[in-house]
């Protein structure tokens, strides 16, 4: 389990980073870049929900095996509640969620939900 979690934090972890190197080239080298974004604590935000959500569903496949898909559409739910208690109440401030508000959380919160269902799906089919 150690090995399994430390291979999903190294792969999500430079993955993360190498998009939000990429996502932030982007968005300076078109003056798009605001404070206002929260950008950088989206990427935050997702790594950690992602690294928790995996450790729990690691730990529980032996335990509760019948209730890992319940578990798992549940952590979707944990993660669109941190969006609408975090990010949500700033991206509205203006009144209007605009593509980068919404991009700069959804873009970590994809790749980290593609990386988390594509490693769970091996540990899960090994057991």
């Amino acid at each position: 389990m150690v090995k399994q979690a430390l291979k999903f934090g190294l792969t999500l972890t430079f993955t993360l980073v190498v998009t939000l190197g990429v996502h932030y080239l982007f968005l300076t080298k078109n003056n798009l870049f605001t404070p206002n974004l929260m950008f950088f604590q989206s990427y935050g935000v997702n790594w950690i929900l992602a690294i928790f959500i995996f450790l729990v569903i690691n730990f529980l496949k032996e335990r509760k095996s019948n209730y890992l898909g319940f578990i798992f559409m549940g952590s979707s739910g944990i993660k669109f509640a941190f969006f609408f208690i975090m990010f949500y109440p700033v991206y509205k401030a203006d009144f209007d969620l605009d593509k980068l508000e919404f991009t700069s959380f959804f873009i970590p919160y994809a790749i980290a939900l593609i990386l988390e269902t594509t490693s769970l799906i091996k540990i899960l089919n090994k057991s």
